[in-house]
């Protein structure tokens, strides 16, 4: 099994048309309308010995599991509204080390004005990692149209947030892949101007390269321009691989990535966070990487891709 091949085919098993489906399979969020109000519908799961290791502090996971799905609200410039869990425990799992977890999604819920309301409790088999599920509900804020990932047109400039890459690696504020911060208010603030809305957008999970031919088919990257974090610098130094391809391929950055017309005024930073330009939408060619004016190369072979 391979995870882009799976999608797929669900994409094309969901592709009728719904009553109340605005946004279908294949974006960050889903999105309905309902009695005539607009609900973005997301889930995603950590499941550990993939997401996180063995003996991460439940906090730390409960946290993860649903600062992941507010990184797909933010990613289409929505507002979070409540999130539901659903957690299975491994067998010799204590209450104390699963309420844990549930205060993980509590507090992060809170402080992002998602509370938890619901969900449920089970004790897999024998063998079972444990694994929390979170489903997020959001909605779209007053008077801002979400952002899809479709809309990049040629010529397009490409940004991303903050830095990418080393997400697994131990830094003095913890590593990125558990300590990060969904772009959910600086989503809100590129995409209600017009001077700064993306004309797609989605968040980075997977890593630069699974990622960005998701939003746009066609498109140079300029690997002088990546924003490399120094976290993707000391991965680097111990895999002796170039630090821009942690930067591309390492996943579990959680940044935003989009597309904005260059008649835009895009700043350099945001609520505090850092914007980059990295490249440009094309007409064709494929998602290619830039190594200086003369060398294009193909981005494949890096991101991250669930296979069995």
């Amino acid at each position: 099994m391979r995870e882009n091949a799976l999608l797929a085919r669900i994409a094309s098993l969901c592709a009728a048309a719904q009553p109340g489906l605005i946004v279908p399979v294949g974006d960050d969020c889903a999105m309905l309308e309902l009695s005539g109000r607009r609900l973005l519908a997301a889930v995603d799961p950590v499941i550990e010995g993939v997401h996180f290791a063995k003996g991460t502090p439940g906090r730390l996971v409960g946290a993860k599991a649903l600062k992941r799905n507010l990184s797909d609200v933010a990613a289409m410039a929505a507002r979070p509204a409540a999130c539901l869990l659903q957690l299975t425990l491994p067998p010799g799992c204590s209450e104390d080390e699963a309420f844990e977890v549930v205060r993980g999604v509590h507090e992060t819920g809170l402080a992002f004005g998602c509370p938890l309301v619901g969900g449920d409790v089970s004790v897999g088999p024998a063998g079972c990692p444990l694994v929390a599920s979170v489903t997020v509900l959001a909605e779209p804020w007053p008077g801002v149209e979400v952002v899809r990932r479709t809309g990049a047109s040629p010529g397009d400039h490409v940004f991303v947030t903050g830095a990418l890459g080393g997400s697994l690696e131990e830094t003095p504020g913890g590593a990125h892949h558990l300590a990060f911060v969904p772009r959910v208010e600086l989503a809100r603030m590129l995409a209600s101007s017009a001077q700064t809305r993306p004309t797609a957008m989605m968040d980075l999970s997977d890593g630069l390269a699974q990622d960005l031919p998701r939003l746009a088919a066609h498109a140079v990257i300029e690997i002088p321009r990546l924003p490399v974090s120094q976290a993707a610098k000391k991965a680097a130094q111990k895999s002796g691989r170039s630090a821009w391809k942690h930067a591309v391929g390492d996943g579990e950055d959680y940044e935003l990535l989009f597309a904005a017309s260059p008649l835009q005024s895009i700043p350099h930073e945001l609520a505090g966070v850092p914007i980059t330009r990295i490249g440009s939408v094309t007409c064709g060619g494929g998602v290619r990487l830039m190594v200086d004016e003369s060398t294009l190369l193909p981005m494949d072979g890096l991101g991250w891709e669930h296979r069995s």
